[in-house]
């Protein structure tokens, strides 16, 4: 034995003696086929045979190999014959030592002298680093190979990863992301699923960009916004009439809103014609007032939206005027005080005697600070008028007191302040018989000799009257004010005095209000007012030629960094496909600019997770308004992948996006235990560098690391090799098919080979077609069950084994129909139903689906479910004590599917399937 140890310890610095084994035979083994030999052989006449020669005694060949296993058993009574069996089975140790090991050494000699190849070194992984700078410090070098710590290996070997490439560290910081994609026909959707000035916090497991199912995704709004003066009505029935350019359908705006505060007011629409379009604001709704941070936008006039979620335009706006019905804020007062106007209260505006001079005073906190001249129009729906007209009902009068007509009571409009009085303009719509009035005086009455009716009096004020900071309630108390005073003749109060005791006289009309309605308009026409076109997150000039709805834009918004500054993202995503994105900047001029000659992009089109970088130009802009405000805007704009047929996506699933990133790769790999490459460098586990820096704040590893593969094994390597002299990188057979695919990609979990009668089909299909099964973690869409690859790996794949085949094969790749089948079954357990079920279904699923949960064990990939192999595979759970009863698709015999299907099994309620597991306990 001590010669045989010897000899194997030889072989052992020339070959690995491990792995494939010409002769495994034991003694038992070869002591049992000589029995069974011997036994064939007769030893004498009485029918005995050589084996009852060699193995009596009870001498078994079990008892012989135990003994010659252990000499110490040995007591001297063995048989010689038996001794000679052993003696000769030690004899021929040697030489199968020297069989079992030439193998061994023709590999040794063959792969590594001859081919020259040898394992794998280890392969080093990856981190991405994402470095904040403390708030003093604006920028930061960090050159390349930089160390930074992430503890230490089962040995106790630090664990250090190296910066990749140097990086310039800055303030910047990822905040925003939002996109905007084509809906149906001509309209676009919109999204802005996360903002770190609003503290929405990134998903933990990220997000589908352009998911339609987005909770927050609306319709874009096109149209118009109009900023203006004259849009600010603090009270009353406030009506804005607009003129278009061109015709418009009333049926087809959504959106008539006008700015308050931080809230939108929505106004009632109308249309009088198809270019002149009425929008309403009733008298109970809160004041038009300039918008404060609303949406967004900040201005010192109001905004007015005007748009529609069709997609269509809003023409050009070319005028409108706004008007003031019944303004609660109207401040009145006559030469005696504050006056009161209600039905429980007669007002006398021009005194109880009226006499040429009298007047009462308004002002309006609306008519102020105007840069436009306002127009009002008063009502006065004077009260205990004469049924007679003012001729007749006067009388009897001197004549210089009896008025011709009924206009003839007039009043002047004046504006008043601390520094006199200016006569204003007056207007009026009819006929007087005044010729000798002034222009600027107003009949109270209408012309006729009739019953007296009460004018409307219309008087245009001039722009920039002065408010009132305190915003007292005597008009008179203000900087400016408006003042009616009557003007020509009086009412004949003075007249009535002197003749009333000498003979029969009406008593003379004294003027009396309980109410009064003032109407304020102003006009605007393109010149007093700005508009601007709606974008899905802002607006912009309306010379701006809109985005191309067709085409999907994705935008990022950064915070904390400066124009002419380093931009250096890490994107970790998984992507069905390759995009082709344009990448564009927000300038100065609120207009999107080229991006994409500075642009580094390592996720190959965000096909790959990888840094992407450029250099903010100096001209970017965080301040103007057709994104909101606050932080720079990048965009990529991207034409839209054709949407697949097989439910898989088109955009790639986002995991996150890290600011002043940078990768690191560990260093040193060759002392690092083999342990560390077995799983990733769970996330966050990388904090700090190995020498302090001054200015970081923080170290942060955002995801687990990625690539790295320990040293390869001897049985690896001779597996690989293996494999390699097989296929020879030829594409030829179905197994080579299958083994080229899954040794280059990653995100293969299976690939199904025909079965055997599909395989000896005469003919034999001209189209060699495998189904293949992706890892769940990097499918291409988004049911874990059935996983699928999109288009474009299927297509990746298939070039390459083209690449690989025969230029008379043609080779296609196909994700597998998933086809279910139903599942019930009836068992009993000796645990509580309720858990054995559960745990049963969840064991079914782990072993009739793997690819569920990317493990490698349970059934082969295929088309097939074995009826009574379920049922034996379900009896032999150490919790299940027998089962039942048990059906597939309701039946109880095996399921066939097609020759590209991949079966599912599905489960009823399992509240049911409790239920039926309780009454059989």
């Amino acid at each position: 034995m001590a010669d045989l140890t010897e000899l194997k310890n030889t072989l052992d610095g020339i070959a690995v003696g491990n792995g494939f084994v010409l002769d495994s035979r034991s003694d038992e083994s070869i002591l049992t086929a000589f029995q069974n030999y011997a036994a064939l052989i007769p030893f004498d006449t009485d029918g005995h045979s050589w084996a009852d020669f060699f193995f009596m005694a009870n001498n078994s060949p079990a008892a012989l190999a135990q003994l010659h296993a252990s000499s110490s058993q040995a007591d001297g009574t063995l048989l010689p014959q038996q001794a000679f069996l052993l003696a000769f089975i030690d004899l021929l140790k040697t030489p199968r030592t020297l069989l079992n090991y030439f193998p061994a050494a023709h590999r040794e000699l063959y792969y590594r002298d001859l081919l020259g190849m040898s394992e794998k070194d280890a392969m080093p992984d990856s981190v991405a680093l994402s470095f904040q700078l403390k708030p003093t410090t604006e920028q930061l070098f960090l050159p390349a190979g930089k160390l930074f710590d992430a503890g230490q290996d089962q040995r106790g070997v630090a664990l250090r990863y190296a910066l990749d490439q140097s990086l310039l560290v800055n303030q910047g910081q990822w905040s925003d992301l939002r996109w905007v994609q084509p809906g149906t026909a001509r309209t676009q959707l919109a999204s802005a699923p996360f903002n770190l000035q609003n503290d929405q916090v990134w998903p933990e497991y990220g997000m589908r960009l352009f998911d339609d199912s987005a909770a927050d995704q609306n319709t874009v709004v096109t149209g118009r916004m109009v900023e203006s003066a004259l849009l600010a009505m603090p009270a009353g029935l406030r009506t804005i009439t607009v003129t278009f350019s061109d015709d418009l359908d009333a049926s087809t705006l959504t959106i008539a809103q006008v700015s308050s505060g931080d809230s939108w007011l929505d106004l009632a629409v109308s249309s009088t014609s198809a270019t002149v379009f009425t929008f309403t604001l009733p008298a109970d709704a809160a004041a038009i007032a300039s918008p404060q941070d609303l949406d967004g936008i900040t201005s010192s006039v109001p905004l007015m939206k005007i748009g529609r979620n069709d997609g269509g335009a809003v023409p050009e706006i070319l005028s409108f005027t706004t008007d003031a019905s019944g303004s609660s804020e109207v401040h009145y007062s006559t030469d005696y005080g504050v006056g009161q106007l209600d039905t429980d209260n007669v007002s006398y505006p021009f005194g109880t005697s009226p006499v040429v001079g009298s007047g009462f005073n308004l002002i309006d906190p609306g008519w102020c600070s105007r840069t436009e001249s306002v127009t009002l129009t008063l009502a006065l729906p004077w009260s205990g008028l004469p049924t007679v007209g003012f001729p007749t009902w006067y009388a009897g009068y001197d004549a210089a007191s009896i008025p011709a007509d009924n206009d003839q009571f007039t009043v002047q409009a004046m504006l008043v302040s601390a520094t006199g009085k200016t006569v204003l303009e007056a207007k009026t719509d009819y006929k007087t018989s005044a010729t000798d009035l002034g222009t600027s005086y107003l009949s109270l009455f209408k012309l006729g000799t009739d019953a007296p009716i009460p004018t409307t009096l219309t008087i245009v004020l001039p722009p920039l009257l002065q408010p009132s900071t305190i915003d007292p309630s005597n008009p008179c108390d203000w900087p400016q004010w408006l003042r009616l005073e009557l003007v020509g003749r009086d009412f004949g109060h003075a007249d009535y005095q002197k003749l009333a005791g000498t003979k029969s006289l009406n008593p003379p009309y004294t003027p009396q209000l309980n109410s009064m309605t003032v109407d304020y308009t102003m006009s605007a026409t393109t010149s007093d007012f700005n508009q601007y076109l709606l974008t899905p997150f802002g607006y912009v000039a309306d010379t701006t030629v809109p985005d191309d709805p067709i085409q999907s834009q994705l935008y990022l918004g950064l915070t904390g960094g400066q124009p002419g500054e380093t931009i250096s993202l890490y994107w970790q995503l998984q992507s069905p496909q390759t995009l082709v994105p344009s990448w564009e900047y927000l300038n100065q001029d609120n207009q999107w600019s080229s991006l994409s000659e500075t642009v580094v992009d390592g996720t190959d089109g965000m096909l790959t997770s990888g840094l992407w970088s450029t250099v903010l130009p100096d001209d970017a802009a965080d301040d103007v308004s057709q994104m909101p405000t606050g932080r720079c805007w990048l965009r990529a704009i991207i034409d839209p992948p054709e949407l697949p047929s097989d439910n898989t996506s088109r955009y790639p699933w986002l995991i996150g996006i890290a600011a002043n990133s940078m990768t690191a790769t560990l260093n040193a790999p060759d002392t690092v235990d083999a342990a560390h490459f077995l799983r990733p460098l769970p996330a966050g586990t990388v904090t700090r560098p190995v020498a302090a820096i001054a200015g970081i704040q923080t170290v942060t590893q955002p995801w687990p690391s990625s690539g790295g593969e320990p040293p390869e094994a001897p049985t690896a390597f001779f597996s690989r090799v293996a494999q390699r002299l097989s296929h020879r990188e030829r594409a030829l057979t179905w197994q080579d098919m299958a083994s080229l695919l899954k040794a280059r990609y990653s995100s293969v979990f299976d690939v199904a080979i025909p079965p055997v009668d599909v395989l000896t089909r005469i003919p034999a299909s001209s189209t060699q077609t495998l189904l293949v099964i992706p890892v769940n973690s990097k499918k291409d869409n988004a049911d874990p069950l059935r996983p699928k690859f999109s288009q474009a790996h299927l297509s990746e794949m298939t070039d390459y084994l083209d690449s690989l085949g025969s230029a008379w094969a043609s080779i296609t790749l196909i994700n597998p129909t998933y086809t279910n089948v139903a599942i019930a079954y009836d068992v009993t357990f000796n645990v509580n139903p309720d858990y054995g079920y559960h745990k049963l279904q969840e064991l079914l699923t782990v072993n009739y689906m793997p690819w569920m949960w990317d493990r490698q064990s349970g059934v082969t990939l295929g088309n097939t479910l074995d009826y009574y192999g379920i049922i034996a595979w379900i009896q032999q759970l150490p919790f299940v004590v027998q089962v039942n009863s048990l059906t597939l698709d309701g039946g109880k015999a095996s399921v066939q599917g097609g020759e590209q299907d991949v079966l599912i099994l599905t489960w009823q309620s399992p509240a049911l399937e409790s239920s039926e597991g309780a009454k059989n306990e």
